[in-house]
């Protein structure tokens, strides 16, 4: 494209492929409008600092590597939880740590996952490719439903293997220790608030009345648009005319 803003011409049409987090544009917006992006109060709070990194200098070409180099993965908290089981905890199950050196060509882009993992599935190119929403597998079960147990540590390489196919890490122990603990000490601060206990509300209306399409489930007043009789009815319910 033709680039602006910001923007160095020499990094039009450029790609880069070091991490960078949906938060990072917290700093790195932040910089750019000369702003400090520290949060004071939650400082005096005695709250742990913002997690996100500036960016900047590496989407600008001044630097040649990204200044995030490991990534948290979150997750449900229990074994076999999901979307965050009953009480919608959170918890960091997994790292994303790139270690590669372009000069040596050594290093790589690492993925750690513990626990059961939800999702464990690999989708063709084109999705839904089904004929028919059955589902996965032999017991045609929805996604979510679907693990890969991973217990203490699965270790994928992300730069050779990016669909996670190979589990390597019997291949190298010491790795896999580091981001183990890696991992837990960025739980010591992982931030659950307290979100109620789940709801299948938004899965209802979309596998029912929306017919496998995600849709609008609640009204504008929070009461639920769509209920199901004991006959298998969908009932839309609209809040009255103010």
């Amino acid at each position: 494209g033709g680039g602006g803003g910001f923007t160095p011409p020499a990094m039009n049409g450029k790609k880069l492929n070091g991490l960078v987090t949906l938060w990072d544009w917290y700093a790195t917006f932040a910089r750019l409008a000369g702003e400090d992006p520290t949060d004071l109060v939650a400082e005096e709070a005695g709250l742990p600092a913002i997690d996100s990194i500036d960016v900047w200098d590496y989407l600008s070409g001044a630097v040649d590597y990204s200044p995030r180099r490991e990534m948290p993965v979150g997750a449900p908290s229990g074994w076999h939880d999901v979307w965050g089981g009953v009480k919608l905890n959170t918890s960091v199950v997994g790292i994303i740590y790139d270690d590669r050196n372009h000069t040596t060509g050594t290093g790589g882009l690492w993925k750690l996952l513990v626990n059961g993992e939800s999702m464990a599935i690999w989708q063709g190119p084109k999705y839904p490719n089904a004929t028919s929403a059955a589902g996965f597998g032999e017991l045609g079960l929805s996604p979510e439903a679907i693990f890969e147990d991973c217990n203490e540590g699965c270790l994928y390489k992300l730069d050779e293997d990016p669909h996670e196919i190979s589990d390597i890490a019997d291949q190298y122990p010491d790795l896999l220790a580091e981001l183990q603990a890696k991992s837990q000490a960025y739980n010591e601060t992982v931030f659950s608030p307290d979100r109620g206990t789940a709801q299948t509300i938004a899965c209802d209306a979309a596998q029912g009345p929306w017919a496998n399409f995600w849709g609008p489930f609640l009204n504008s007043d929070g009461s639920i648009m769509f209920e199901t009789t004991s006959e298998g009815h969908e009932v839309l319910h609209l809040p009255p005319v103010v």
